[in-house]
């Protein structure tokens, strides 16, 4: 019942509206997983394409903003089938076209889930 109908989302909504996340004031690194890429679209258009979990680029982005100093981490390494590009460089590259300096971001592309983006 909880996955066919939106009840899941319904209880926990409450909750996500309830507590707002809590930053600290300062942080030495961000780590964003990757999966928010279009790869076949990105190839297409020869940019980043997201799909329904863009956020995490974009929250990414704001995160390296507000902790300047920060690396910031995008592990994945999902290939696209025609580029050959992982989805983590898909994301670094639009990252550097928001104005994240090159030199701090840090890019693990060879991961192809979650347990392996831990381990990297």
């Amino acid at each position: 019942v909880l996955m066919a109908t939106p009840l899941g989302y319904l209880l926990i909504r409450p909750l996500d509206l309830r507590f707002s996340p809590s930053l600290p004031d300062d942080a030495g690194h961000i780590v964003v997983l990757a999966g928010a890429e279009a790869l076949r679209q990105s190839t297409q258009a020869g940019r980043l394409e997201v799909s329904a979990a863009g956020e995490r680029v974009i929250e990414g982005a704001a995160l390296a903003r507000r902790y300047p100093g920060a690396r910031i981490w995008i592990v994945g390494g999902i290939r696209g089938e025609n580029d050959g590009r992982a989805d983590a460089e898909w994301t670094a590259n639009a990252w550097t076209r928001l104005g994240i300096a090159p030199e701090r971001i840090v890019v693990v592309d060879t991961t192809r889930d979650t347990c392996g983006n831990a381990q990297a």
